[in-house]
């Protein structure tokens, strides 16, 4: 079975708020749906929206934080 992430969870992992997440959501930017009153990403999904190849998906919050990082220092 897939792996299925919380907004939270997701807010945590891209550093922003939840609010943003869902709005993502309900633009249809970020596929979710919906398990009882909890909008639920998957993992596909979510290294979809990434942009990143399957074997490359970061699993560790602090990992895909510093990444993030890193990347936004090189557009400087």
């Amino acid at each position: 079975m897939e792996r299925l992430y919380k907004v939270s969870e997701v807010a945590r992992m891209l550093n922003v708020s939840a609010v943003a997440v869902r709005k993502w959501i309900r633009a249809g930017r970020l596929g979710a749906r919906r398990v009882g009153k909890l909008w639920m990403i998957p993992e596909s999904e979510l290294k979809r929206f990434l942009g990143e190849k399957p074997g490359d998906f970061f699993c560790s919050v602090d990992h895909l934080r510093i990444s993030i990082h890193n990347y936004s220092l090189n557009l400087s």
